[in-house]
Formats: structure tokens, sequence, C-alpha cells
């Protein structure tokens, strides 16, 4: 539609809809692959998650030796920690420039895990699910985040996934809610 066309790019301007476009293209090749989602993981602190969900990345491929502590690292200077309506959650990440391409494991506990409220630095969360983010540049991270936004804003998505018990359920589950948006 020429007119909707033409209201965008007077409220974004070119480059804003070019934004926009390359964001949407991102989004439309975000998929979830059940090599790196672990159900029913078991771990003392968060540092255990990291390590575990870093360990699968690194099988893949998705990430090099290291990743772990980058993301260690700047969990403790930027917590990941959050209330969702339907989990409490956190996505801890980091940015190297050696990641060739963009991943997100997710790890179902057993038992929640403490991990520190990005809202408030001092609280400690009880965290059930948890994403674990693989950024092959900082640009992306806005295009990412937006997608999984819509995924922690789903109280039925995330409270599903947390009674799933099989990586490729959960896989299809987060899959097929992307296709929606």
């Amino acid at each position: 539609n020429l007119e909707f066309s033409y209201k965008r790019t007077a409220l974004y301007g070119t480059d804003g809809l070019l934004m926009m476009r390359k964001c949407m293209e991102k989004l439309e090749k975000f998929s979830f692959i059940p090599e790196l989602i672990q159900t029913n993981l078991k771990a003392k602190n968060s540092d255990e998650v990291i390590d575990s969900l870093t360990k699968k990345m690194e099988e893949r491929g998705a990430v090099q030796e290291g990743y772990a502590d980058l993301v260690k690292e700047r969990e403790i200077e930027f917590p990941t920690g959050l209330r969702t309506p339907g989990a409490v959650i956190a996505m801890p990440h980091a940015f190297d420039k050696r990641n060739h391409a963009s991943y997100v494991a997710v790890g179902v506990l057993e038992k929640p895990v403490h991990f520190r409220n990005m809202e408030d630095y001092e609280e400690e969360l009880p965290v059930e699910v948890v994403f674990l983010l693989a950024i092959d540049e900082k640009k992306e991270q806005m295009s990412m985040l937006q997608v999984l936004m819509k995924i922690f804003q789903n109280k039925e998505l995330l409270e599903g996934i947390k009674s799933i018990k099989t990586s490729e359920e959960i896989c299809q589950k987060l899959n097929a809610f992307l296709q929606k948006l």
C-alpha cells in the first residue's frame, strides 16, 4: 500500500525503514534448533548453566572456546535475570567478534537457579528458563532481543516450555510461535 508506505517513511525516515526491513529479514531467518535446547538442566548456579549451554554451542560450532568466560564477565556487569508473565528467565550473552552467526541456546532448568535481576542488580531471581545468546554483531542484538521479547511476553508459551520434556517439542513450539509473528 503506497499510502501506508509513505506514512511509514514520514514517521521513520528512509534509514529507519531500511533498518526495520533488515530486522524483519533477520527475524525471518531466525529459528531455534533442537541441538541447542536442553531440558531438565541440572545446575547449582548460573555459572554452571552458562557452561552447559555454551558447551552445546561450542559443539555446534556456534561459539569459540572462551565464550562462557565472556558471558560470565558480562553477566557480572550487566545482569540479565527478568520476571516475565510465564516464567522467570535470564538471557545471558556477550559480544565476540569470532562469532560468525547468531544463535540462541535454551535451557529449561530442573530446579530454579539464581541470576541477578536486570532491573535491580541487588536482587537475585529464581530463574527457570535460560536463553543464552550468541550474537555475531552488536547491531543484531536489537533485532534478536525484539524477537525474544515477544516470546517473553507470551505467558502460555513460556508456561508450556517449562512443562515440555523434549528439546524437539520445545523447538517446534518456539518456531511455530515465530512463524506467527
